[in-house]
């Protein structure tokens, strides 16, 4: 009641100067606390927004905008697709396996909630499997060791702490196909000129996937993603009696870090 009283007074008598003083530290006291909270509920604010435990990395826009590297790991399942159609013979040839990799990419921001970028991604791995046929026909294996994806990302920043998007773009493996004949009798009985064949190619296509990528602070994200790879078929053991056309798809599951380097 007393530092109201007093504030009220000083007000009504501002042309006293010596009471133009105590009003001024009253009013000063009463901003200084105001402007305190003011400041405190703009920061918690700014820093929920975020989704940054404290520290906001900056301003809202362009977080996401730079160069970023990264190592990704993941599962792939699938299958080869081989020319044979007659009854019997394998037209499909289950692919499943492990792979882990690195990426590389750029990403650029547009307005508060849009972005779009370009990755790279190159991965070593295990993608196989293999098919017994009917007699006379050879056992078929396939295993795909090495590959890649060159893609455009695109998708919308969901709290500038998550990316919702979708990734499309050309898709490489390295592939070693291979026929097995058990054993002289069966290579005589198919008329095949060779017991085992093998041969390694490249193979060309697409990726077409979506992902989530959530940062942990101003640097560092993890990632899920899926990408379907579609594999173009290319010749095999050309110049033998085996001589066919193979391709293979694949569905992937990859977990990922990367590290952004604005």
């Amino acid at each position: 009641m007393l530092g109201r009283n007093t504030c009220a007074r000083a007000r009504m008598l501002r042309f006293r100067p010596w009471l133009v003083l105590v009003s001024g530290g009253c009013v000063m006291a009463s901003r200084l606390v105001f402007g305190l909270a003011v400041a405190s509920l703009v920061g918690m604010g700014s820093a929920q927004a975020d989704g940054y435990a404290k520290g906001g990395p900056g301003p809202d826009c362009c977080r996401w905008t730079g160069f970023y590297v990264g190592a990704h790991a993941g599962y792939g399942w699938g299958a080869l697709i081989p020319p044979t159609q007659e009854t019997g013979l394998a037209r499909e040839v289950s692919l499943s396996g492990g792979f882990g990799g690195l990426q590389t990419g750029y990403n650029y921001q547009v307005a508060p909630n849009w972005f779009f970028g370009v990755e790279q991604d190159i991965w070593l791995g295990n993608i196989s499997g293999s098919e017994v046929q009917r007699l006379p026909a050879p056992r078929i294996e396939s295993e795909a060791e090495l590959g890649g994806t060159v893609r455009a990302r695109f998708g919308y920043v969901l709290g500038q702490q998550a990316l919702l998007y979708s990734t499309a773009g050309i898709a490489w493996a390295y592939n070693t196909g291979g026929l097995q004949y058990r054993d002289a009798a069966q290579q005589a009985l198919a008329f095949a000129d060779r017991l085992t064949y093998s041969e390694r190619n490249l193979h060309l296509g697409f990726a077409l996937g979506n992902g989530l990528e959530w940062a942990i602070d101003r640097k560092l994200s993890v990632k899920a993603e899926y990408q379907f790879l579609y594999l173009t078929k290319e010749q095999y053991f050309a110049g033998t009696t085996e001589g066919a056309l193979a391709g293979f798809h694949a569905h992937t599951l990859r977990l990922g870090i990367n590290w952004r380097l604005q």
